[in-house]
Formats: C-alpha cells, sequence, structure tokens
C-alpha cells in the first residue's frame, strides 16, 4: 500500500480546518508580484503543514513538512529584512531632506536679507544718478571704470535674484522629498509590523509541529516501555510453564515406569492359558 504524499496529507489537514491562517503581509500581496505570491503560497503551505498529524504521519511526511516551515520561516525573516533596510532608508531621505530643507531656508533668508538691502541702497542712491555722474565726469578713464561698476552691479542684482530663484526652487523640492519619504516610512513602517507578525506565525508554527513531534515520540517511547514490560511478563509466565513442565516430567516418568512394573507382575502372576 503507498503511503500518502504529504499534499494529501495538507489537504486533508486543510478540510478538517476549514480555513487558512495566511499573514497579513502576503494576504496583501499584489497579485502580479511574483515574489509576493510566492510567500503567499509558502505561507498557505506551512500553515498546513503546522497542522500535520504526527501520530499519523510517515518519517517523509514529517520531513517534508518540517522543510517547508523552515523554508517559510527563512523567507518571512528574509522580507522583514528588506522592509527593515527599506523603513531606514527611507528615515535617511527624511533626514537628508530636512537637513537640505534647514540649509535652504537660511540660503534663501540671506538673499532675501540682501536683496532688501539693495533695495534700499538703491532707493537712496538711485542706478539714474550713477549713470548722470558717468555722463557728467571729463575723466575717459573714470567714466569707463564707472559704467563698468555700472554693468557690474546690474549682473550682480540679476545673479541675486537668480540665486534666490535657484534656492526657492531647491527648497520646494526637498519639501517635496521629505514629504514622499514620510509616505514611504509610514508604510514601510507598517508593513514592518506585518512582517514582524508573519515572522512570529512561522516561528509559531514551526514550534506547534515540533510540540506535536516531541509527544508524538515520547508517546511512542512510552508505548515502548509498556511493550518491553509486557514482554518481560510473558516472557516470564512462558518461562514458568515451562519450567513447570519440565518439573512434571520425572514425576510422569516414575508413574510410567510403576505402572509398567505393575503390570508386568500382574503377568507374572497370572500366567497365560495353555492352548
Amino acid at each position: 500500500m503507498r503511503r500518502r504524499s504529504l499534499a494529501g496529507t495538507l489537504a486533508a489537514s486543510a478540510l478538517a480546518l476549514g480555513f487558512l491562517v495566511v499573514p497579513q503581509a502576503a494576504q496583501t500581496a499584489p497579485s502580479n508580484d511574483p515574489r509576493a505570491e510566492r510567500e503567499k503560497v509558502q505561507a498557505e503551505q506551512a500553515e498546513l503543514a503546522s497542522e500535520l498529524n504526527t501520530n499519523k504521519a510517515s518519517r517523509d511526511e514529517i520531513n517534508q513538512a518540517l522543510d517547508v516551515l523552515d523554508e517559510n520561516l527563512q523567507t518571512q525573516e528574509a522580507a522583514l529584512a528588506r522592509v527593515q533596510d527599506e523603513v531606514a532608508q527611507a528615515k535617511q531621505d527624511i533626514a537628508d531632506a530636512e537637513a537640505a530643507i534647514e540649509r535652504l531656508d537660511g540660503e534663501v533668508a540671506q538673499l532675501k536679507d540682501e536683496i532688501k538691502r539693495r533695495a534700499v541702497q538703491s532707493y537712496v542712491s538711485p542706478p539714474g544718478d550713477d549713470a548722470l555722474s558717468v555722463l557728467e565726469t571729463n575723466d575717459f578713464v573714470t567714466a569707463s571704470s564707472r559704467k563698468f561698476y555700472l554693468e557690474l552691479r546690474s549682473q550682480d542684482d540679476a545673479d541675486i535674484a537668480d540665486r534666490l530663484d535657484g534656492a526657492l526652487s531647491d527648497l520646494d523640492f526637498q519639501k517635496r522629498k521629505a514629504t514622499e519619504a514620510r509616505d514611504v516610512a509610514e508604510k514601510k513602517e507598517a508593513e514592518q509590523a506585518e512582517r514582524t507578525d508573519a515572522v512570529r506565525t512561522a516561528k509559531d508554527q514551526k514550534q506547534q509541529l515540533a510540540d506535536k513531534l516531541e509527544s508524538a515520540i515520547a508517546s511512542q517511547i512510552q508505548r515502548s516501555i509498556e511493550l518491553q514490560a509486557t514482554d518481560r511478563a510473558l516472557a516470564k509466565q512462558i518461562a514458568e510453564e515451562q519450567a513447570a513442565l519440565v518439573a512434571r516430567l520425572p514425576a510422569a516418568k516414575a508413574a510410567r515406569e510403576e505402572a509398567e512394573r505393575k503390570a508386568a507382575a500382574a503377568a507374572a502372576a497370572h500366567p497365560a492359558a495353555a492352548p
């Protein structure tokens, strides 16, 4: 008679249970994610393997169930490690973005102060006055220098404005980056909690089968001891019966010999009649 396969045993267990307990992280996995689908299948197999009847299963079935539970635990621990790394990365992204925001806030404040200072200076000493002084001078070298100064001042003002625009743009980008990183961290921390529960479930399932296996082994050992005791009792009974039989042999022989002697004596006392 062929032994049942582990799949058959697990299927029978599933029917007996009527339901499966699958970790939440596996239940919520996208259907187009092969890794998540594999984790889900392994979790289902592990749930069934933990319910294996160790008193009726063969050694091969038990070994296969233990392998299923080991593989599922390793898979869940690997998934937990991955999401822990992702949480750490998201938190680092938040820290980097917040540091950049702090730096850019300071830079923007400085640039705004500089623009305000220049606006006040421009109000006190308008660029037109500088241009007029250039036209009024008779010194060509001085006029050229002042013209260059005016152009440089105008260019410098434009550079300050451009730097402020760039800093504001960078600040907006870093704020978006920080928001996105916080969203990722929140989702990954929720997944981390689910993965932690999945690892705990995988360990509990493995321990559940180990406890049942230990109980089955203890029961078999006890049964073996009982059989040995029964065997010894039966052996003693047989030995006693054999000894009793052996003890009866001399008495039976003596009784037979006595009966034969008496028969011979009777035959001698009553000789047979002549023909």
